[in-house]
């Protein structure tokens, strides 16, 4: 009866896993109709990655973290480019 306790158990947890996963794929793929990638904000502006940290972390430009991604919106990026 244990054994059976712990593969369902196992069961639910890799399908909560699964579910959070999805939903993090999801959001990701939202965000990118609107937000470009670090990567991409770096290539578009010419920059390095040291100076973009350090943009984001004087708040110069504002970002979104995703899990372990960081998304910027390219809009707002553009209008604080021409403010400076």
């Amino acid at each position: 009866m244990n054994d059976e306790k712990l593969e369902m158990s196992s069961v639910v947890l890799i399908d909560t896993i699964q579910k959070a996963i999805g939903k993090i794929q999801k959001k990701e793929e939202e965000l990118s109709r609107d937000f470009i990638s670090d990567v991409e904000l770096r290539e578009r502006l010419g920059i390095s990655r040291t100076t973009l940290y350090n943009w984001r972390k004087e708040g110069i430009i504002p970002y979104k973290r995703i899990g372990n991604k960081l998304f910027y919106q390219w809009k707002a990026i553009k209008k604080i480019m021409g403010d400076l």
